[in-house]
């Protein structure tokens, strides 16, 4: 469902999340996603960033048990994930990340 044909021979990336307000007891720094909510969000970024889709900038990924709406259209300002399973819906940079 996604074209990532025009990114062939470039490295692939893991995504993680910011954490600074203590959630689930966590101290403040970067934490991994889950392998899926990793995996489907580098899908994303290799269609929209690398293969230039812009019809893919903001979608929706599972990670654990919860569901994020994922924004990559702002780079300069930093990728964003917005928790859509519990209020008030935080918001959190994300960022990639490769090996």
């Amino acid at each position: 469902w996604l074209d990532t044909a025009g990114d062939a021979g470039r490295p692939a990336g893991t995504w993680e999340y910011y954490v600074d307000d203590g959630v689930d007891g966590k101290a403040t720094g970067w934490y991994p996603y889950t392998a899926e909510g990793s995996a489907t969000t580098e899908e994303l970024y290799r269609t929209y960033v690398l293969c230039g889709n812009r019809g893919m900038g903001v979608r929706f990924v599972k990670s654990g048990h919860f569901t994020y709406r994922v924004d990559l259209t702002d780079a300069a300002g930093g990728y964003t994930q917005q928790n859509l399973d519990v209020p008030p819906n935080k918001t959190r940079r994300i960022r990639r990340v490769v090996h």
